[in-house]
């Protein structure tokens, strides 16, 4: 990486983004935003591939976990989300963890 533009991708969004993340084969790539919702997009042609399950504060951490087919994501609301990642363009929220507040501090930085 060498801090060249590779690809301009505009209205992803109508909130500000807060978190960002490419998967580790660089195909795909989620954001998350201050209201709390996390898109999953195709690199290659900015196609939205899928919606995650809201967050009731801003996104301050999203996490492919390609091994385990698993999104997960932290919110200034304190919760983790864990979202199944095996299908391209659908997602399940597997699990909710409440009030880690820690963990999501940690995950912010």
């Amino acid at each position: 990486m060498n801090g060249e533009i590779k690809k301009i991708m505009s209205n992803l969004t109508d909130n500000e983004i807060t978190a960002f993340i490419m998967d580790k084969n660089q195909k795909r790539f989620a954001i998350g935003d201050n209201f709390g919702e996390i898109k999953i997009y195709n690199y290659l042609i900015g196609l939205l591939m899928k919606k995650l399950s809201p967050h009731n504060g801003e996104i301050v951490s999203v996490l492919f976990c390609e091994k385990d087919k698993k999104i997960v994501t932290g919110s200034s609301d304190c919760f983790i989300y864990i979202h199944d990642d095996k299908d391209l363009y659908s997602t399940q929220l597997l699990r909710t963890i409440p009030e880690f507040i820690h963990i999501v501090q940690v995950l912010q930085n």
